[in-house]
């Protein structure tokens, strides 16, 4: 989308320098590369047929490669004269080596903190990771792709009695799993093992791909290492494991710096945990009062808040069980909500992505604990973006909130925002059209799913309603996760808390809650995002009155791809001022 830029000793030198250090850090947490897709940095190939090391050397390795490219930045920026936008580069640099949490790799700020880790739970751990590479990052194009993913099959137990090394140092550190991750992760592997080697998704996965000379060699890594490895893990698990009941991180020796890294890391802010927790209670009852108005307006005004929400819920109108659209069908219907949403919010917008978003199941065997998720195509066009949606939780659920997810993780959300970082072009080094900073992606992908409004596309009340309980599930996140974390609030308080003030279930916010203990912080990235998304779009209009375009404002934001937001803050606060001038 951007020209090339004319030659430019400095830029070029600084390039380079982003590459081959970015190439040598993705190469040392390979499956990151995997998952968006990444083959190639600049002159580097990424590794395919290997993983992270996992052990505790591989991440002190890891802890002093970042150091060492951080020195090298510093040295190298030091007294060169730089563009803007080789500033803000320079700027998205530093804060990933610093505060960086992208795959294995941890910024500098984060070094002492390996104990403190949760590396087996049921969102992001190791045994859960290596599976969704395999089964849904790794290509299966070319017989150079046959061999990477037998290699990787064929390193499962490796890692698997690494993790379980892991969980022993942790142990001995005091870092005990709390009791309901270990049940949620236990699940997860009886269903797998219950599953024979020629029946398992990695299997499957290989003769749909039609690379099937060799399967032989696939069935027999399953049967011989991958199964007996899950095995091994299952019975650490299951056996005389000791179980955790406090589940915050506040539990920990360190477990209060840990913390504040992961809220700087995955909110992109200086905010504290106190701050965050009381911008939450703020935002959530303010919210409770709109939403309330809503709820009344539509007739659902009897009782207290939650009695409404029950309502609300109960109304058969909403239910997609008595659609009886099926799997097959419920998969068109989100595809045809992305289609015609593109149409709507098309003139909205000046950046536009080439690629396109596929919209494919999430394996059955994980609909259990995998979350939707939105995969961005790869670089060299081979993948296309793809929204992973989870049917068994579609189809439970409410026909309304079919927009709000195809809103915030296709379009106008991830797809578009993720897809125009990756064509962006030659004016950004690589890095910065991979990198993603959570409160920026996340921040973006809520304000999409509230621009339909905005733009007066979709008004149904009813809707309207859906996507509030959306925006109260991630203030409420503001307010649990901090009190979980800082605050030591036990899981019964958490899920009380939650279900009442967001008018869900107990069964739904029992699952929000596991997923606060397992990936701390990172739930406080959405709606500090989000408020970060509006109110830069407020300070434009009302800088620029009549003059405010929706289209320069998304293409300001969208423009430059991913940042930490207070960057953000200063790129809008600059094109404000710039715009006056004209």
């Amino acid at each position: 989308m951007t020209p090339a830029p004319a030659s430019d000793p400095v830029r070029d030198e600084l390039h380079t320098f982003y590459d081959d250090s970015f190439a040598a850090l993705l190469s040392t947490s390979p499956e990151v590369a995997s998952e968006i897709g990444v083959v190639k940095i600049g002159r580097h190939r990424i590794p395919q047929h290997a993983f992270s090391d996992i052990s505790t050397a591989g991440a002190t390795r890891r802890q002093n490669l970042m150091s060492d490219t951080l020195k090298r930045l510093e040295a190298l920026t030091a007294t060169s004269t730089r563009s803007p936008l080789e500033d803000l580069n320079r700027q998205i640099y530093e804060f990933f080596l610093r505060w960086g949490n992208f795959g294995r790799l941890r910024g500098t700020e984060g070094r002492g903190f390996e104990h403190c880790e949760s590396i087996a739970d049921h969102v992001c751990g190791v045994q859960t990771e290596l599976v969704t590479c395999l089964a849904q990052w790794q290509r299966l194009d070319t017989a150079e792709d046959e061999d990477c993913f037998v290699s990787r099959l064929e390193a499962v137990p490796r890692q698997i009695d690494a993790l379980i090394e892991g969980l022993r140092e942790r142990h001995a550190a005091g870092n005990v799993m709390p009791a309901c991750i270990v049940r949620c992760v236990v699940d997860e592997l009886s269903q797998l093992l219950a599953v024979p080697a020629e029946e398992q998704i990695l299997y499957r996965r290989f003769l749909e791909s039609g690379r099937t000379a060799g399967a032989t060699s696939v069935a027999r890594a399953l049967k011989d290492g991958f199964l007996p490895a899950y095995r091994r893990l299952h019975d650490v698990l299951t056996g005389d494991y000791r179980r955790e009941d406090r589940i915050g991180l506040c539990r920990l020796r360190d477990g209060e710096g840990y913390y504040r890294f992961l809220l700087k890391a995955h909110t992109t802010t200086d905010l504290s945990p106190g701050e965050i927790h009381a911008l939450g209670m703020e935002e959530l009852d303010r919210l409770q009062q709109t939403t309330s108005e809503k709820l009344r307006a539509a007739g659902y005004g009897g009782g207290s808040f939650s009695a409404r929400f029950d309502a609300f819920n109960a109304d058969e109108r909403f239910h997609l069980a008595r659609e009886g659209l099926g799997r097959n069908g419920l998969l068109q219907r989100v595809d045809t909500i992305i289609r015609e949403t593109a149409e709507q919010v098309r003139p909205l917008f000046g950046l536009w992505p080439k690629a396109r978003v596929e919209v494919r199941p999430i394996p059955e065997v994980q609909e259990a604990n995998r979350y939707m998720t939105y995969l961005p195509p790869t670089p060299d066009g081979v993948r296309r973006g793809t929204f992973e949606v989870n049917l068994a939780q579609l189809q439970a659920g409410n026909r309304l909130d079919l927009y709000t997810l195809a809103y915030h993780e296709a379009i106008p959300g991830h797809h578009l925002q993720l897809t125009i970082a990756q064509e962006l072009g030659a004016a950004l080094p690589s890095f910065r059209r991979v990198l993603v900073h959570d409160g920026y992606i996340e921040g973006w992908a809520k304000y999409a799913e509230v621009l339909p409004r905005l733009a007066a596309i979709n008004m149904d009340p009813c809707w309207d309603i859906a996507r509030s309980r959306q925006e109260l599930y991630s203030t409420a996140n503001l307010a649990l996760d901090t009190a979980i974390h800082a605050m030591g609030w036990t899981r019964d308080q958490g899920i009380g808390f939650f279900a009442d003030n967001t008018g869900c279930s107990r069964e739904f916010a029992t699952s929000i809650v596991n997923r606060v203990i397992a990936r701390p912080a990172q739930v406080c990235a959405y709606r500090i995002g989000m408020m970060t998304m509006l109110n830069a779009r407020q300070r434009m209009e009302r800088a620029l009155g009549e003059r405010f375009d929706i289209r320069h404002f998304h293409d300001v934001i969208l423009g430059r791809g991913s940042m930490p937001l207070a960057l953000l803050d200063r790129v809008v606060d600059d094109e404000i001022e710039r715009a006056r001038a004209c």
